[in-house]
Parts: structure tokens; sequence; C-alpha cells
């Protein structure tokens, strides 16, 4: 067995999982010399599990790899799809909005509205595909109790009033006819929601997604994780550990994202940085964590305003757009009221950078 493999990338039961992780097993050199009956002894879990873990270890498990062309790719429908904000300029600096088989990254202070963006995004992946939805499941991972489900339905309230405008400034009688019938019973039946207390129910959690999501209703399109950074903030003497479990998730992430062709979108914390001899403010998790997404989006509050400005893209071209938070939703900004900046109040606060 290979002695850095970790148990993670097993596929274990979450609670075999959870279990060996809370004894310290991380890694197959952890297991190394044990026996089914000291592994069970040690670790809390069945003889039988302790067994089937020592088996999938001894056989090198390996995922399957499956090869297409290029050509392919490029005809492949569902990965060219994408999850809308119906923010103009929000969805013009994603290249459409969220990708398909990538990983999204939104990072911001607090209030910045980066759960805002998250349900708004779910929703808009629930509603039809003739009004710029994917008409499919959304999965939210909630990880420090900031999803409020009256603020989901203002949104999907919002999502509706929009379908209706749509359909009406169309002319389209079938449109009017389908803005009418869908309602926000529909959007919340196709809106998953977990939540998590830890990094241990996090990594277990996404062992047991792959299986969960193909028993929902309908093909899920989105998974948000909100936010990665709560769950390892603290609890960690050994950041190497920290590390190793960081890089398990955001593997598993890539992995559900490229399979299961959906999107992924995370947020993440800031925090402060001395650079140059200057506090900047950065996205947390460190450089290691900054290689996992495919796109990255800063979000910060200048001049009364809310702006997104594109750190990371494969495709598209850095750049900066403003955007509202509004009862309905995350919308453009348009000459709206200005709102309250919360760094006016805490004039220490420091500059923003993308570093």
């Amino acid at each position: 067995m290979a002695a850095m493999r970790l148990l993670s990338s097993l596929p274990l039961q979450p609670d075999t999982l959870a279990k060996l992780t809370h004894a310290g097993f991380r890694t197959a050199q952890d297991v190394q010399g044990l026996g089914p009956v000291s592994l069970a002894r040690e670790s809390g879990i069945s003889r039988q599990q302790a067994l089937s873990v020592l088996k999938q270890l001894d056989s090198g498990h390996k995922p399957s790899r499956a090869v297409t062309s290029a050509l392919s790719l490029m005809k492949d429908g569902d990965a060219n799809q994408r999850v809308p904000s119906f923010c103009k300029e929000l969805d013009g600096l994603l290249g459409g909005g969220l990708h398909l088989q990538q990983v999204t990254e939104v990072c911001g202070a607090p209030g910045i509205g980066k759960t805002q963006i998250s349900i708004q995004f779910c929703v808009n992946c629930v509603i039809p595909q003739k009004f710029g939805g994917l008409e499919g499941d959304a999965v939210f991972i909630d990880t420090e109790g900031s999803f409020m489900i009256e603020r989901v339905l203002d949104i999907a309230n919002g999502t509706l009033s929009h379908m209706k405008n749509y359909a009406c400034c169309q002319q389209d009688a079938e449109l009017m006819k389908a803005s009418s019938s869908f309602r926000v019973e529909d959007i919340l039946t196709h809106l998953h929601y977990y939540r998590v207390n830890d990094h241990v129910e996090l990594v277990a959690l996404m062992k047991a997604l792959p299986a969960a999501i193909t028993s929902f209703p309908r093909r899920v399109r989105l998974i948000v994780v909100d936010s990665i950074a709560a769950p390892f903030r603290q609890d960690f003497q050994d950041m190497r550990t920290r590390t190793s479990m960081l890089q398990t998730v955001a593997q598993d992430l890539r992995k559900l994202a490229s399979e299961h062709t959906l999107a992924v979108l995370t947020t993440n914390h800031v925090t402060t940085k001395v650079i140059n001899a200057e506090a900047k403010i950065v996205p947390a998790l460190g450089e290691t964590w900054a290689h996992n997404s495919n796109c990255r989006l800063y979000c910060y509050w200048g001049g009364g305003k809310r702006h997104a400005d594109l750190l990371k893209s494969a495709v598209c071209k850095q750049s900066t757009v403003a955007y509202s938070v509004v009862e309905a939703g995350v919308r453009d900004d348009c000459g709206l009221k200005r709102e309250r900046d919360p760094e006016e109040d805490n004039p220490s606060t420091p500059a923003q950078s993308d570093s």
C-alpha cells in the first residue's frame, strides 16, 4: 500500500471515515502493520469495517480513467451550459455564469453578499431552461449556519417576478403560462440543504454525496459550500493535517464537478497579510488552497457599492464590476440607492488586495 495515501480517498462509509479520522488514522501509513482486530479496537469501527479498509488499501483501489477527445468536449452541450445569476455584469465577468465541471470561489468580508450570491445561483439553477435556468437540482452545504429560509423565500419570489416580467416583455403566451404555473414550492423542492458543523462532518459528507445526489428527483447541476473556510479555521494544532484534509475536500469537489457535469461554488473568508510592509486583505486558507479553484472572485466595498474583482479564470480576462444585493436577490447596480459601506465605520481596515 502507498504509505501516504489518504484514507479519505477510499470509497468508505461516512461513519467509518469519521471514526478513523477522530482516532488519528488519516493515511495508509497510520494503519500499516495493524490487523483488522487492532484497527477495530483503536478506531471504534467494527472488525468487518476494519477488514474492508485494509483490503481496499492492499488492492490499490484506483478510480477508472475515462478518455475522451477534444472534439467530444467541444460538442458536449451539457458542459457548455452556465448557471446564471441574473446580474448581467456578474454573469459577464464569469463568461455567462458558473461553468459546469469547474470550481468557482467567491471570497470577501462578512456582509458583502457571499451567501446571497450562493442562494441566487441555487435558485436560478432550479428554474426552467426557457427562463435561463438549468432545470436541475442544487445542493447547499452550510458550514456556518448562514442559510436563512426567509432569505431564500425572498430570492425565490424575486426570481418568479423576474420570470413573469421576462415573459411579458417577450409577449410569449407559452412563457406566460409557464411563469404562472411555476411556484416557490417548486424551487424549494429541488434545493437540498445540508448542515455540517466541523471538518470531520464535511469530509464525511464529501464521500457520501456521489451516491446521495443520484437519488434526487432531478440531475444535480450545482453544489455550494458556504463557507469552505469555517470548518478549517480552528481546532488544528498540526497545519499539515489541515492542509491534507483541505486538499481531500478539494479533490472530492473537483471530482464531483467533473464526473457529474455540475458546477461547484465555494465561499471563502478573508484575512490580513503583510505584503511589502503593508497590510493587505487577502483570501483565507493560503496559497495552496488558492490553486484548487478554476475561477476566483474577490468581493469588496468601494464608494458605497459592492464590487466583484475577477482574480483568476482560465477563460475570462481579469476585470471588476459593481453589483447590488436587494430584497429580490443579486442584481445589477443601476444607479440604485447607495448602500452603507461597513468599512466607512472602520477606517483602520486594510486596503483590498488580489495577492
